[in-house]
């Protein structure tokens, strides 16, 4: 069946975020004088918040101090983002822009919650490229659960074989994989992971524009 229908995640994917988000944890952690390991801060690469709060509250143990942390990280992030240092993903504004007046249908399904996606979609202006929008905090369980995927499924109205998932993390492909959707894996240097030998992708690509040419493929 030809695909209508293309799901975005936004951080690492859209958005060259992972990295400001990193430099966050550590700016934080050292500033609010946390011990952390870095292994914990490293590791939030592609990881909800929700994830990594509690994966922080582990080695913590001390709740306000991870909410402290957390407040002071997304401080960090919008710092940058406000002097255009979190910037769009390589090829982001073309694929979008071709995806939109082609006639597909876009929606963008993030674990991050509204009010912050929201913030970095408004200030990156890619909000009207998006026919539909799911976050973090609108679902029971964020990713690697599919429940994220399933709802902008059942929001847009497509089947699955008329949709395609763009992922860059594991656990994101997790959750569309689980979900039952076509998924292609555009992995970020940020992140470092690697596939499992029983985790199949339609295709595992560089860049959003070899991504393109897959759906344009498949769109025939």
């Amino acid at each position: 069946m030809k695909l209508k229908h293309i799901i975005f995640d936004m951080d690492g994917l859209i958005v060259d975020s992972e990295k400001v988000y990193t430099e966050g944890w550590f700016h934080a952690a050292k500033i609010n004088q946390a011990n952390l390991s870095d292994e914990v801060l490293k590791n939030t690469v592609g990881k909800s918040v929700i994830y990594n709060k509690q994966r922080i509250y582990d080695e913590l143990g001390d709740w306000p101090m991870v909410h402290k942390i957390s407040e002071d990280r997304y401080a960090f992030f919008y710092d940058k983002l406000k002097i255009g240092q979190v910037p769009l993903m390589p090829y982001t504004e073309e694929v979008l822009t071709y995806l939109k007046s082609s006639g597909y249908t876009l929606s963008v399904a993030t674990s991050s919650f509204k009010p912050h996606a929201t913030r970095v979609l408004e200030e990156l202006n890619l909000v009207h490229f998006f026919d539909y929008q799911i976050f973090g905090d609108q679902v029971k369980e964020t990713k690697p659960s599919p429940e994220i995927y399933e709802t902008v499924i059942e929001m847009a109205g497509f089947s699955k074989s008329e949709s395609i998932v763009l992922e860059d993390s594991l656990t994101g492909l997790r959750a569309a994989r689980s979900a039952g959707l076509k998924t292609i894996w555009i992995p970020t240097a940020e992140n470092n992971e690697k596939l499992d030998e029983n985790m199949e992708v339609l295709a595992q690509v560089s860049h959003l524009g070899e991504a393109l040419e897959i759906i344009k493929h498949f769109s025939q």
